[in-house]
């Protein structure tokens, strides 16, 4: 096993320009759901498998919709568990207030609707929803467990609830439908944590540094100019087509 010392880790990056610059699709979403502005929109993006407990969801849905009656729900992704969850939400009184829309790759415009994204998990490494719709300044409700609260600073750049707690994690969507001001808050800070820790832009930097540091402990000397001259290539370099996320082999993560 190798020392911590030769250990250098480097954070995912992806290309979140659609994320930041979502605002413009504002509504198209809404409307292809037939949903006045204003409504309570929460939403959960992920292949619906057993540890994304997308029943948790469900459950604090049906307790948000009876404090917040207007309020509808979407869960995009698919996977073994729909019929499962499509009976629930039946079981729940939730069928005409629930929305499966299978795969999607036009998350942007999703997320750009969204007034909560959820992460139910019980389990997660660094869940990719999640930075997408920090990027596209979507507050986001989680539960503490794996690398979440690494990503999140519970009530600064999202909220954090205990796992399989259905009412925690109703109480605090109903929270940010009800404090607009909160969410706004809450979504421009993990905006600004996104673009700073997951960018494409900064795992290319992060890598490029890596690389130099080797180089530099073999005696071989990147030049300043060599490196800025590479540096700026890579800016001018095209934009990655999609975001991983909007694949749908992408959500078996």
């Amino acid at each position: 096993m190798a020392s911590s010392e030769r250990i250098t880790v480097i954070a995912f990056g992806f290309d979140l320009h659609p994320f930041l610059s979502c605002e413009d699709q504002g509504g198209l979403f809404r409307r292809e759901l037939g949903m006045k502005d204003g409504t309570g929109l929460v939403g959960i993006v992920g292949r619906l498998f057993p540890i994304k407990n997308h029943r948790l969801f469900l459950d604090a849905a049906a307790r948000v919709a009876a404090r917040e009656p207007d309020c509808r729900f979407v869960i995009v992704g698919d996977g073994i568990l729909r019929a499962e969850l499509e009976q629930a939400s039946r079981d729940l009184r939730l069928a005409d207030k629930v929305v499966f829309t299978g795969w999607r790759r036009d998350l942007p415009r999703i997320y750009a609707d969204l007034d909560v994204l959820v992460v139910s998990s019980d389990n997660e490494g660094t869940p990719v929803s999640a930075i997408e719709a920090m990027a596209a300044r979507c507050p986001v409700v989680a539960t503490r467990v794996g690398g979440i609260p690494d990503l999140i600073a519970d009530e600064e750049t999202g909220f954090l609830v205990p796992p399989r707690n259905a009412e925690r994690l109703a109480a605090a969507v109903i929270h940010l439908l009800r404090e607009p001001d909160v969410a706004h808050r809450v979504g421009q800070a993990a905006r600004a944590v996104a673009r700073e820790r997951f960018s494409v832009e900064r795992l290319i930097d992060d890598t490029e540094d890596l690389y130099e540091q080797l180089l530099a402990e073999k005696g071989i000397i990147v030049g300043e100019r060599d490196a800025a001259t590479q540096r700026d290539a890579r800016i001018r370099r095209p934009a990655a087509p999609a975001s991983p996320q909007a694949r749908p082999e992408q959500h078996l993560q």
